[in-house]
């Protein structure tokens, strides 16, 4: 007994856990698309290996909507680690663009979308621009 009241409470901390970060995230974007900030910049501290030295991590970058276009993550010395750029379509996005740690094409993923908006197709390109993976999506109502 004494093991499931105990199961239970994890599960009631990890789902009030889950729905105070998809509040936060809701809040942060609110906040960040009133104050008009199209850039946040992440730096990691690391205390164990560099004594507090401050080093960046990320940097998110956003259009006039609010949406994320560009995101840039980085290792502790500063060279890139990943590098996608997002394109949408209105609110729909329609492609990720993914760099390697040089600047060049990486991979690209394509998204096609119906009449209602739902996304009805994921398409995987190589950085020659050739399709080696289709995902395809269905929905019942």
């Amino acid at each position: 007994m004494k093991r499931i009241l105990f199961c239970s409470s994890i599960f009631n901390l990890l789902l009030l856990l889950i729905v105070s970060t998809a509040q936060l995230d809701a809040q942060n974007r609110k906040e960040r698309d009133s104050l008009g900030i199209t850039e946040i910049s992440y730096f990691d501290v690391d205390w164990l290996d560099s004594d507090g030295k401050e080093y960046l991590d990320r940097i998110e970058r956003f259009d006039e909507r609010g949406e994320l276009i560009e995101e840039i993550d980085y290792y502790k010395d500063g060279k890139i680690k990943l590098h996608i750029q997002y394109v949408y379509d209105g609110k729909l996005l329609m492609k990720e663009i993914y760099f390697d740690n040089k600047g060049d094409l990486d991979k690209t993923y394509t998204y096609e979308y119906d009449a209602e908006g739902l996304k009805i197709s994921k398409k995987y390109f190589d950085k020659k621009n050739r399709i080696y993976k289709e995902k395809r999506y269905r929905y019942k109502k």
